[in-house]
């Protein structure tokens, strides 16, 4: 923007509220997303700018061990964040565990508190 002396309002929101916004309205720009094949042709796409890994997280001493996709689908509850990628993926490989909000420091606290197995979450 400094370069081009053009600035515009940055604001910082709730993933799930920023991607409804970006689905929803024009000139809008969301950084960053992961590219999928679902989102391919919903947005105009710049980059990759980077990568990031996703893991399922467990609660130390919590006993649980997670060894394949079909472990994780048939632990209790899987926390996830709503529209995440990692969210509409697992959905996408049939889980039926899933318990979403749109904040990430709620599902970490219900991971802490054992409300749920385990939280998806990037690395980065």
């Amino acid at each position: 923007m400094k370069r081009n002396g053009v600035m515009y309002p940055i604001t910082i929101s709730l993933w799930s509220n920023a991607y409804t916004m970006a689905q929803n309205n024009p000139n809008f720009c969301l950084f960053t997303m992961d590219r999928t094949t679902a989102r391919d042709t919903l947005f105009q796409w710049v980059g990759p700018l980077g990568s990031n890994k996703t893991y399922f997280y467990i609660k130390a001493g919590s006993g649980i061990s997670i060894a394949s996709i079909d472990a994780a689908k048939k632990l209790t509850a899987v926390g996830t964040v709503s529209s995440w990628f990692s969210d509409q993926h697992l959905r996408q490989l049939g889980f039926t565990n899933l318990v979403s909000d749109p904040d990430p420091v709620v599902m970490a606290g219900k991971l802490m508190r054992g409300e749920i197995s385990a939280f998806v979450c990037s690395s980065a």
